[in-house]
């Protein structure tokens, strides 16, 4: 396995079986590896015996393990483990990312489209943000160290790798102090800061900021706003030359997009965004919809709760920020209507008098019942003296009549001489009203039986009806 002092097939720590060399630079390597417990693909990455030889070497290396394990964004690569081999070579296991980095995309395409370049730097500005807020300095972003890498969904994630330079703005441990106190050029000269190429321990996270303007500008023009021959030809270009305007290599750029951009590699760090959640809110109207989240997340993690600047529109409103007010008389809908009103009291009366409608409405109801019900009982006709029967009986008084189906054929009866009044007495009907005046049926008529065929089918206007609408 080239590059390796480790062979493909070899476990690592008694638990990483080698599958393959993923990079190597000049401080490490970095394998794939199968985690034989947890039956997943991981990278591990390790020193070189070489680099150990190094006094500040592995504390760099544990640093960058402990400022990785710190962050707990999506966007930075997980550590899932750190420890060392045999032999004494420190090593630190991440997630298996699949993908490429930021160099290779650009490699493919050239210039990328702006709002994808906006899209990638917000996403690397959320890591960043909470990198910020534990007080750690990344001090070495560059296109190399900006992975896009897959989610189980397919869309592509940005993940910040390599905090090995790192630096702690907190208190840290007596190694770490010492290694901020060298001098020595840190970090990748394409993309360092002016401040850190003249000492890379007065760094803060300002600096991380102009390497974010620097990767910004070489994403949307395809080159870097600074370029030489060597790293002293390029310190000289970077302190004493201006980058060549955006627009003119590529017209389609938005002024305020330039100006955000430029204001990041302002020379005096003063001139810069003061944090990173002031960048993103710049560039957050020329990203994607999708990417407003990580400003807001940017912001809430450094404890930005109302940020706004002129010219420069903001994103999504923070809820920390602008908590809405509860209105001072909130109106309701329902089957009356609004019941709202400016004054406040105008809802309750409406109701109160709800019940009044409804009683009144019933009793109308009811005295219009009585009235159809005192109709229907307005005494019929008498019957006609060519009739050859009487009409049978009403139902009684006391019950309801309703509609009834087809009568069946009426049978002649002859009513009993129990029943039956005397023959020279007049028949009264019990149903008439009071003080109407009773109607004699003949004794000969009363007691005629009618055919069957014509007490079903009535002629003209002979036929009688009960109060059943039988005929």
């Amino acid at each position: 396995m080239a590059d390796s002092p480790f062979s493909e097939g070899q476990i690592l720590a008694g638990k990483y079986r080698v599958e393959k060399v993923l990079g190597s630079g000049g401080m490490g390597v970095v394998v794939a590896a199968w985690h034989l417990e947890l039956e997943q693909r991981v990278a591990v990455k390790f020193l070189h015996p070489l680099a150990l030889e190094r006094t500040d070497t592995a504390e760099r290396f544990r640093r960058e393990a402990r400022s990785a394990a710190k962050i707990r964004s999506e966007h930075v690569a997980r550590v899932i483990d750190v420890g060392i081999m045999e032999g004494g070579v420190p090593y630190m296991v991440m997630e298996y990312l699949e993908g490429h980095d930021i160099s290779e995309e650009m490699q493919k395409v050239g210039m990328l489209p702006i709002s994808d370049a906006i899209d990638f730097v917000l996403q690397a500005i959320e890591a960043l943000a909470e990198a910020h807020a534990a007080g750690i300095v990344h001090r070495d972003l560059k296109p190399a160290n900006l992975f896009i890498a897959h989610r189980a969904d397919g869309t592509r994630i940005v993940k910040v790798l390599d905090f090995g330079i790192s630096k702690s703005l907190l208190n840290g441990s007596v190694p770490e102090l010492s290694l901020t106190r060298t001098s020595t050029l840190i970090g990748s000269p394409l993309y360092m800061s002016p401040e850190q190429m003249r000492s890379a321990k007065d760094v803060d996270a300002r600096t991380d900021i102009w390497s974010l303007g620097v990767i910004l500008y070489e994403m949307i023009t395809g080159r870097p706003p600074y370029t030489g021959d060597s790293i002293p030809a390029l310190c000289a270009s970077l302190l004493s030359d201006t980058p060549v305007s955006m627009q003119a290599i590529r017209p389609e750029v938005p002024p305020e997009l330039e100006e955000a951009v430029m204001r990041c590699l302002a020379k005096d760090r003063s001139g810069r965004f003061g944090s990173v959640s002031e960048l993103a809110r710049a560039l957050a109207p020329f990203g994607s919809l999708s990417s407003q989240v990580h400003v807001d997340r940017a912001s809430r993690l450094l404890g930005v709760t109302d940020v706004s600047f002129p010219g420069i529109p903001m994103s999504t409103p923070l809820r920390a920020s602008r908590p809405t007010p509860d209105p001072p008389n909130p109106g309701t809908v329902d089957s009356w209507g609004r019941t709202d009103s400016p004054m406040g009291t105008q809802s309750e009366p409406q109701r109160s008098r709800a019940p009044v409608f409804v009683g009144l409405g019933l009793t109308i109801a009811a005295l219009l019942g009585v009235v159809v019900f005192l109709g229907i009982r307005e005494p019929s006709a008498p019957p006609s003296a060519s009739a050859s029967v009487a009409a049978p009986p009403p139902p009684p008084l006391n019950t309801v009549a309703t509609a009834a189906p087809e009568p069946a054929p009426v049978q002649p009866q002859v009513l009993p001489s129990a029943v039956a009044p005397e023959p020279s007495a007049p028949v009264v009907r019990p149903q008439e009203p009071l003080g109407a005046k009773p109607k004699a049926i003949p004794p000969a008529q009363a007691f005629r039986p009618k055919p069957v065929s014509s007490a079903v089918k009535g002629t003209g206007s002979s036929d009688l009806s009960d109060f059943g609408g039988r005929r």
